[in-house]
């Protein structure tokens, strides 16, 4: 059964917690859902890797 589309509508007003958001996967969905208007709560192991907010 297909899923649909799992970008289904804004995220503003809501707090998207993303972990392994230091790269790969994690910080795409980061990047993702703050373009959607969510604030975000990350967290990485090696915040040497994180991208500056």
């Amino acid at each position: 059964m297909p899923m649909g589309d799992p970008r289904p509508g804004p995220l503003t007003g809501k707090v998207v917690l993303v972990t392994g958001a230091a790269r790969g996967i994690g910080a795409h969905t980061a990047q993702l859902a703050a373009a959607r208007g969510a604030r975000l709560a990350l967290v990485g192991l090696d915040t040497s890797r994180a991208a500056p907010a």
